[in-house]
């Protein structure tokens, strides 16, 4: 049995998920936030985000993320392995 991906929303809804752009000002994505949302491809994480929990995209397994040069968001792909632009 898998855990609920989301407060808020279900399984099925968070599988649908296909792309996210994270607003500017936000400086945290915590354990989980998209954990789950099989079908998310891209996420856009703007240069305000200085902290991502390790397991903040667990399975998602096709995800590019979109982040700028230099910043936080690119050391934590690098980090990870997970493909970004």
């Amino acid at each position: 049995m898998k855990p609920p991906a989301h407060h808020g929303i279900n399984e099925q809804e968070a599988s649908e998920i296909v792309s996210i752009t994270i607003p500017k000002g936000v400086v945290s994505i915590s354990a989980g936030a998209f954990a789950n949302c099989y079908g998310l491809t891209s996420i856009t994480i703007p240069e305000s985000v200085t902290f991502i929990h390790r397991y903040a995209f667990n399975n998602c397994h096709n995800l590019t993320i979109h982040c700028k040069a230099g910043s936080y968001a690119e050391k934590f792909v690098q980090d990870k392995g997970i493909s970004y632009v």
